[in-house]
């Protein structure tokens, strides 16, 4: 018979140790103005491509309304046949919505890029009141935590020789999870 519900238990004292470590790797590695200034330069960048290529796929998509307005026009004085007109059409319409696609996709990107860069601000600036971590309060992890995922046991080996592994995933205000 399959169990279908298992304990994913985890005692204070090493719960309490894995949180204190992976804040304090955090708060170390968050703190680093290089490291932090790198990331948020390298965030400029991207979204400045990104605001190349949107600006690129907006020019054709225009330029593909002005193809369907000018065969529609051809069509309407009878310099077009059915046939290739509605080739024309169908081909340019196609391309118009894929275009239309990746111009929706891109500004998608743009906007979770912003959001991204102002939680990493937000987050840097909770980091800012917790430098130094001796031991882990209430205020810390209210602050700093969202939640914390503690997955199902992995157990190896028997008897004396069993082994039980936890995996602990924490995730932080404004940046989720930082591995």
């Amino acid at each position: 018979m399959e169990r279908l519900c298992t304990p994913h238990s985890i005692g204070f004292a090493p719960l309490y140790d894995i949180v204190k470590s992976r804040v304090r790797a955090v708060i170390a590695a968050s703190v680093n103005p290089d490291n932090l200034f790198e990331r948020l330069q390298q965030n400029a960048c991207d979204t400045a491509d990104l605001q190349k290529s949107l600006a690129a796929q907006k020019r054709r998509s225009l330029d593909l309304k002005r193809l369907i307005k000018s065969v529609v026009e051809q069509h309407a004085l009878g310099a077009l046949g059915q046939t290739v007109f509605s080739e024309l059409v169908a081909g340019y319409q196609n391309d118009l919505n894929d275009t239309i696609a990746k111009i929706e996709s891109i500004e998608a990107t743009i906007s979770e890029a912003k959001d991204n860069s102002k939680n990493a601000l937000k987050f840097i600036e909770l980091i800012k009141k917790h430098t130094e971590v001796d031991i882990l309060t209430r205020e810390i992890v209210l602050d700093l935590l969202d939640k914390i995922v503690v997955y199902e046991a992995k157990v190896t080996g028997r008897g004396r020789g069993m082994v039980r592994e936890l995996d602990v995933d924490i995730y932080f205000r404004f940046v989720g999870k930082i591995n």
